[in-house]
This record gives structure tokens, sequence and C-alpha cells, in this order.
């Protein structure tokens, strides 16, 4: 048991090196996690990363960042203001050669001749690929006219990319979430039956496919899943780190300790944050002193997350540690969700 039990930890140790070697060969990847954890609370840190991803072509990455972002930590005028500074003008004038291809797709297709319609709405985007209108109309042709969602797709993402609200007779975002997730379920599968093991899938780009990994693990613990995990912890999906921590708190056991004391240590300040929930967690009474220390920390992430695991968890003191920090708190949105933990009128 006790060799086990250090060629357990080996292989933790192992496993938290090296996705610190592999985060290493993309320095510019690397800067822009930093900044989302040092400025989480502001919207530009969350759109940064999410371009990273669109110029490297991982729309899916992108696309659940921008997401997370808009249904969960901003509200949708704060959020919308900021991406139309960072983004551009979502809605500029397509030029009128544009606007007169699409408007012939749009008849010929009422026409039910397809085949030209199509012609023409590859002509409007070829004209001018900025319109999230023209965008989201030709992925509704693909989607609904042709049955294609293949082509579909990237005219959703380019229409979401343009402006998140964009609507034919659906809302961009639904049509992507529908298309992403049937093909990720459809590779994942694939890929499982294939032999592919959960430590490779789990380091996969699209993060649909990351978040099944985790759901199949925390359906079926094994010990052998846990380095799987502190991989997960990686990924640029707040819900699939998210997945992943609640999963080893669920089922490392002892293990868990260890894990949590490298959290807390790590250069990775996202996962610096995770640690505040299990450290609250703990019977010892050093777990508040710990947990005041995160509070001082200057990444904003660190500081919500400790906010969140002492309202969460902290009981009576922790809502007086809590009330004691507000006085300090520099950051105007965690100064607000402090107000509404503690039920107080903004100060």
């Amino acid at each position: 048991m006790k060799t086990k039990f250090f060629t357990l930890i080996f292989v933790i140790a192992v496993c938290l090196s090296w996705a610190g070697q592999s985060q290493a060969q993309d320095a510019k990847l690397i800067e822009l996690r930093k900044d989302f954890a040092l400025r989480y609370l502001q919207p530009d840190a969350h759109f940064a990363l999410a371009k990273y991803y669109i110029e490297k072509g991982n729309f899916v990455q992108a696309f659940f960042i921008l997401e997370y972002a808009r249904r969960y930590r901003f509200d949708e005028k704060d959020f919308d203001s900021e991406y139309f500074k960072f983004f551009g003008d979502p809605m500029p004038e397509p030029p009128d050669d544009a606007k007169d291809a699409f408007q012939t797709a749009t008849k010929l297709a009422s026409e039910q001749k397809y085949d030209e319609a199509e012609v023409y709405y590859l002509k409007a985007n070829t004209i001018y690929d900025k319109s999230f209108a023209i965008n989201i109309w030709t992925g509704r042709f693909y989607f609904k006219t042709k049955n294609d969602s293949t082509h579909a797709l990237p005219y959703y993402f380019k229409s979401y990319f343009l402006y998140p609200h964009t609507y034919e007779t659906e809302y961009a975002e639904y049509r992507i979430r529908a298309i992403t997730g049937a093909n990720a379920k459809k590779v994942f599968s694939e890929s499982v039956s294939q032999g592919k093991a959960y430590s490779e899938l789990v380091r996969d780009n699209d993060p649909i496919i990351v978040s099944f990994v985790i759901g199949e693990i925390a359906k079926s613990w094994k010990d052998d899943h846990l380095p799987i995990l502190v991989e997960a912890l990686n990924n640029d999906d707040s819900v699939n780190r998210w997945g992943a921590f609640i999963t080893l708190q669920k089922n490392a056991g002892t293990r868990f300790d260890k894990i949590v004391e490298d959290l807390l240590a790590n250069n990775d300040l996202r996962k610096r944050g995770l640690a505040a929930y299990a450290v609250v967690e703990r019977r010892d009474a050093k777990k508040f002193e710990v947990l005041q220390k995160m509070l001082s920390d200057p990444a904003e992430l660190v500081r919500f997350d400790a906010v969140s695991a002492l309202a969460m968890s902290g009981g009576a003191k922790g809502k007086q540690i809590i009330a004691k920090h507000r006085r300090i708190e520099k950051q105007p949105r965690l100064r607000a969700l402090i107000d509404k933990t503690l039920q107080e009128t903004p100060k």
C-alpha cells in the first residue's frame, strides 16, 4: 500500500509537471491565461482569450469562452458594450453588390431553385463576409434547406462572433450548440470504440469532447483516472475545469489533499483559485488563514474564488471575513458580488 501511495503521488507530480511543460510551448497562451485570471472580472480578458482561439481556428473553444462570460459572468448590457469595443461594430452596412447577391439568393431559395441560390449565397459572402445577417441566413440555408450542418457551421460561427445575439428563426448560439454537440458526440463515440484512451481525448482541442471524458470518468471512477482529470484542469473552458475539480474532490480520497496543495502553489492562477473550494471544506482552523491570504492575491479570479468559497461554505466566520474584505476590495464587480452575498446596499 505504501508503495502504491507514493507511486500515485509521483504520477500526480509528473502530470502537473508535464502540463506546465506543455503550456510552455505557447508563451502567448500562458500570458493570456494569466491575464484572464488577473483581470477575470473585466470582459476584455475573456475576449482576448477567445480571440486567440478564433485566430487559431478553434471556433468551438472560442465560442464556449464567450458564452461562459456572456451567460454567467457579466450582465447583457455590460457584456455587449465591451464586446463591441473589443471586436468592432457588428452592423456595418454591406456594399450594394453583396446585398444584391444576397437578395437574389433569397429569392431563388423561395422559388426552390436551391443550386442557383447557393451560388448567390456564396457570392454574397465572397464579396462581403462581415455581415452577421448575410452569414446567419447563409448558415440557415445550408442547415435547413440543404440539410448540411457541416457547411452551415462556419457561417453560424462567423455570425455569432460578429454579433452574439444574431438570430434567424433561432439564435446562432443554439444552432452552434446543436451542431457542435452532435459532431463531438459522434467523434467521441468513434474514438472510444477505436480504443483511444481518455488520457489522449482529454487533450482534444474540442472542449465538448473533454467534457465527455470528464462525464464518463465521473460516472465510473478508477484510480488511474486521477492524472487525466489533473490534465483537464488545464482546459480553457471554465465548466470543464470545474467539472474536473469536483470529480477529483469526490473521488480522489486522501490523494486530493496533495492535489490541493499543488494547486495552491501553482503558477497557473486559474488552478490556484479552484483550490479555495477545497480549502474551505477543511476542518482545521487554518483554512481561514489560507483563504484570507487568497483574498489579498492580485489575481481577480483568485479573490473571486475565495469570496465564492467563503460565501458558499464558510458559514458565519466566512461572511465576517468577506465583510471585512469588502472595505479594501478595489474591483467594483467583486464588491458588488460581496454586497449581494451579504445582502447589503452597495456603499
